[in-house]
């Protein structure tokens, strides 16, 4: 988040918390029930968003390295599969997708 903020300001990372925290949270809300606790939706989206921006617009410089990411999505994986106990997988799903969307866009629009 510390990059985000940098690059783009603190008005801007709280919006996209706050947008990814909603969508991640209504998708773990409908899909997996109202029990469930944590930030780890936000975590997956800011790592959609900095993982796409980064590819699609590295000048901005915005980005992660490879290890890193192949490490989050192994973690994802490994998460989905019930392999660490209960995990709300659909606020992971909902928060990478809503951050993968919003690298997109910002790439894009850049």
């Amino acid at each position: 988040g510390g990059m985000i903020e940098q690059r783009k300001g603190s008005a801007t990372l709280f919006g996209m918390t706050l947008l990814i925290a909603v969508c991640s949270n209504s998708m773990q809300f409908q899909f997996g029930g109202p029990w469930f606790l944590g930030l780890s939706g936000v975590v997956f989206g800011v790592f959609g968003y900095v993982w796409v921006k980064g590819q699609l617009d590295p000048s901005d410089g915005i980005g992660i390295d490879q290890q890193n990411a192949l490490y989050m999505l192994v973690w994802f994986v490994v998460c989905w599969f019930g392999l660490v106990g209960r995990i709300a997988n659909f606020a992971h799903w909902g928060g990478l997708l809503m951050g993968v969307t919003l690298g997109a866009i910002d790439a894009g629009w850049r």
